[in-house]
């Protein structure tokens, strides 16, 4: 009697500039099994939970807020500067968070990824899709804000929800390039505490991306997350103008040529 029994032969792909949506498909009880976990790693035992992440965003608007108003303040027109402030706050901690959580999730998982299959890029996708939790914890805040300062928001309001997608993305492209990397040269995850805190105010959070020189602007908008922020005030805000077109672009030329090399890098290591 013969024995019949399959075998599956699983290859690496060449192609760097590629993503296997059905691999991911496959596997998409695996990805939503890993962001619950992390959410639920991350605030168990926890007395209010995820609102924490809300908390932390208004006692840094609050600190920032009376910092600047004792050096003289910043001019937000007619927008009160904590209202100003704090969707940019709330946007750069959910990139910040995602960005540096996915670039240290190889190193934290290498123990897996070397004895079992799946796609690795579940892996910082999952990462960062659980910092969609503390993102919306902190939106359910904008109502009350908007009551307190009576301030009417415009129908742009749910464009807002896109940028926050858009915000995560780019911590997601940029992460996979890191974590890739990481798993090579362990400094680069010394390196970033430093970078976030130097890309934190090198991004239009406390301040408008207009109270800076114009080739200035041009050049921050290198970083996508400053077109972000600027889109997420204009969306909010009635008065608040569009960003320039330039920068936009820019912007976009940036996070297209990000997705790239993400992607190369990853696929490669």
């Amino acid at each position: 009697m013969k024995s019949s029994s399959s075998i599956t032969i699983i290859e690496s792909d060449n192609r760097l500039l590629f993503i296997n949506f059905s691999d991911l498909l496959q596997w998409r009880f695996l990805l939503y099994l890993l962001t619950i976990r992390n959410v639920k790693i991350l605030y168990k035992n926890t007395f209010i939970g995820i609102f924490w992440v809300a908390i932390q965003s208004i006692l840094t608007v609050l600190v920032f807020s009376m910092l600047l108003t004792r050096m003289g303040g910043i001019n937000t027109g007619d927008i009160p500067y904590p209202m100003f402030a704090f969707p940019a706050i709330f946007l750069w901690q959910g990139f910040s968070k995602g960005f540096m959580q996915a670039s240290g999730s190889l190193i934290a998982h290498q123990n897996v990824i070397t004895k079992v299959y799946f796609p690795r890029i579940i892996i910082p996708i999952s990462t960062v899709a659980s910092v969609i939790a503390d993102m919306l914890a902190n939106v359910c805040l904008f109502p009350l804000l908007f009551l307190w300062y009576k301030i009417t928001p415009d129908l742009t309001f749910f464009l807002g929800f896109f940028l926050i997608l858009l915000a995560l993305y780019v911590a997601l492209i940029s992460s996979l390039i890191v974590s890739a990397l990481s798993l090579r040269y362990r400094d680069l995850q010394m390196l970033l505490p430093f970078c976030m805190q130097l890309g934190q105010f090198l991004t239009p959070i406390f301040y408008p991306l207009s109270a800076v020189d114009y080739k200035w602007q041009l050049v921050m908008a290198i970083n996508p997350v400053a077109s972000i922020v600027e889109s997420m005030r204009w969306c909010l805000f009635k008065n608040y103008p569009f960003p320039n077109l330039y920068v936009v672009l820019i912007s976009l030329c940036s996070m297209f040529l990000l997705t790239l090399i993400g992607l190369y890098v990853f696929n490669k290591n």
